[in-house]
C-alpha cells in the first residue's frame, strides 16, 4: 500500500521499472503490471511485460522497437492467434 502510495503521489527519481522488478522478484504479479505501464523507456517497459507474460501489450512496443527477436520469443510462447497473426503480418 505504501508503495503504491508512493507512486502515485510523486514521480519516482528513478522510474517505474526498478518497482514492476521487485514486484515480479516477489511474485506480486498484479503490482508488477501496474508499475510496468508506468515505464516510460520502451525497452524497459517490453522486457517487463514479457517477464509478465503479457503478450498482447507487448506487440505495439515490439512493433514500434522493430524488435524481431522479442517479437520471435512471443511466437514461441504465445498462444493467443489475435497476438501471434499481428505479429507474422508486421514481421513478414
Amino acid at each position: 500500500d505504501e508503495l503504491r502510495r508512493f507512486a502515485d503521489e510523486k514521480r519516482s527519481p528513478i522510474g517505474y521499472s526498478p518497482f514492476a522488478e521487485a514486484c515480479l522478484e516477489n511474485e506480486h504479479l498484479a503490482e508488477a503490471e501496474y508499475y510496468s505501464r508506468m515505464v516510460t523507456v520502451p525497452e524497459q517497459q517490453l522486457s517487463l511485460y514479457v517477464q509478465l507474460g503479457e503478450w498482447g501489450k507487448c506487440v505495439p512496443l515490439v512493433i514500434k522497437l522493430g524488435d524481431i527477436s522479442t517479437a520471435a520469443v512471443i511466437l514461441s510462447k504465445c498462444s493467443d492467434s489475435r497476438v501471434t497473426d499481428k505479429l507474422k503480418q508486421h514481421f513478414k
